[in-house]
């Protein structure tokens, strides 16, 4: 949502979303009074990327941009960074047989999803035993 005031209420409002591969996608723009809102769905992944320089590092939080334009110039900020993940690009291994007072060890795989923090959760699920 951007809020406009003013003289900018009237003016053209731009909105492009940058991938992590470079590729440019216009987004629909709908105006209500003063206000804009955009939005876009994205088709990939947002990667953390590290940049060593000497002793010092800097890091690069997401590669995903939003640039907002008004009458064709960047607002002051633009473009702006988004993280974006995708949980399906989670895989799990392992968890075909379990044996009941054995110790049962699993994978999982989640360096395609994107950063993120990763949480296992263990759920007893009910169940019934009829006779």
């Amino acid at each position: 949502m951007i809020n406009a005031h003013g003289e900018c209420a009237t003016g053209s409002v731009q909105v492009n979303a940058i991938s992590p591969s470079g590729r440019v996608q216009s987004c629909a723009v709908s105006k209500r009074a003063n206000s804009y809102t955009a939005s876009f769905t994205p088709q990939q992944v947002g990667e953390f990327a590290t940049y060593f320089f000497g002793k010092r590092h800097v890091i690069n939080v997401c590669l995903w941009k939003v640039g907002i334009l008004y009458e064709g110039e960047h607002i002051r900020g633009s473009p702006f960074s988004c993280q974006v993940f995708d949980a399906s690009l989670v895989q799990v291994y392992g968890l075909d047989i379990g044996l009941v007072g054995q110790e049962l060890k699993f994978n999982i795989n989640a360096s395609e999803a994107g950063r993120g923090n990763l949480e296992v959760c263990f759920i007893l699920l009910p169940y019934e035993f009829r006779e």
